[in-house]
């Protein structure tokens, strides 16, 4: 049997409209060097049926079924079976670039590398489509403190996808998505592994076709949740920066974050009628943790509309706030 140099790993829910295409740009690869295994996390549809399927069709193709448990969950139980030197995952609702499976696999046969992010595409409903590169000169970085300074201040590696992780250092610190978060798990998971990658790499070469879906994102935005889990990853950075060695990444970090609390702001004003949306920023904004972002935030370095969006949120005036992300909805104002 040929060693499996990377195995796929999938998490499947309620995904019968596009998990064919998801899989079919994996298998694409055309090599049994490559494994697909399919979680399917208690789907209601068709979703188990098309993925079994599939392993009928091709020996490359892994089936795994639970009842219902969460994409954390669903991801821990890919990674107990997969037997690739290499571990990627892909969400059912993107694709592979198929065409870049050998500069993937030519890659992982160097076996250089215990970490590997690729960049990627963004594809919009409007069919517009970018590229999502590393700010890097050239095709292959490997500088630590470039990573980290991605990982904590951009949301470029925020995501498991895209990426290689060694599946033997994964095994050997019990390195698993956690079970109690349901956004953001992904990046403690990216975060916690780096802590044990050695040799590291960025490559601009995109291999994920990334499906952005604003509509979905303000119909299923669940404010409690986002605010649980976007203190918890501060916490959790606040934590890692703590380190004397770490704390030159402070200001990358505050910033970012300070990104995500204005984002979440404007998801708040355009998904919830007036009065919970002012409700739901009063909230927000009067968090510990979001006064301690403010405080950490170096204003010398804001300018154009982030300076007036600071200095808005820090006032906590939530009429303001929401009839400012009103009317920047209407003029579409990135």
């Amino acid at each position: 049997m040929m060693e499996k140099l990377v195995s796929v790993i999938m998490p499947v829910y309620q995904a019968e409209k596009y998990v064919s295409s998801a899989v079919e740009s994996v298998l694409a690869a055309a090599s049994d060097e490559v494994e697909v295994i399919l979680v399917d996390d208690g789907s209601k549809d068709n979703s188990l049926k098309i993925c079994r399927n599939f392993s009928k069709r091709d020996s490359r193709v892994k089936v795994y079924h639970q009842e219902n448990k969460g994409v954390s969950s669903a991801r821990n139980a890919g990674i107990q079976i997969a037997q690739g030197k290499y571990l990627m995952f892909l969400d059912a609702d993107d694709t592979f670039v198929s065409e870049k499976w050998q500069d993937v696999l030519s890659l992982v046969r160097q076996n250089t590398y215990d970490f590997a992010a690729y960049s990627y595409y963004s594809l919009y409903e409007n069919g517009k489509k970018t590229e999502e590169r590393f700010p890097m000169e050239k095709e292959i970085s490997c500088d630590r403190d470039f990573l980290m300074r991605l990982l904590l201040g951009s949301p470029l590696l925020c995501t498991c996808w895209g990426k290689l992780f060694r599946n033997s250092i994964v095994q050997r610190y019990n390195i698993q998505f956690p079970l109690k978060m349901e956004i953001g798990e992904d990046y403690l998971f990216v975060m916690e592994y780096i802590k044990h990658a050695e040799k590291t790499a960025l490559v601009n070469k995109c291999v994920i076709n990334y499906y952005q879906n604003s509509s979905s994102v303000m119909r299923n935005f669940k404010y409690e949740q986002r605010v649980r889990c976007m203190k918890h990853i501060w916490e959790y950075c606040r934590e890692y920066t703590g380190d004397i060695q770490h704390q030159k990444y402070v200001p990358c970090m505050s910033m970012h974050q300070f990104c995500n609390v204005s984002y979440y702001a404007r998801v708040i004003c355009q998904s919830m009628k007036r009065k919970q949306a002012l409700k739901a920023l009063e909230d927000i904004l009067n968090e510990r943790f979001v006064q301690e972002i403010f405080g950490m935030v170096d204003r010398s370095s804001l300018s154009g509309y982030r300076k007036g969006e600071y200095y808005l949120l820090h006032s906590r005036r939530s009429r303001l706030i929401w009839g400012y992300f009103k009317v920047k909805a209407l003029v579409k104002t990135d």
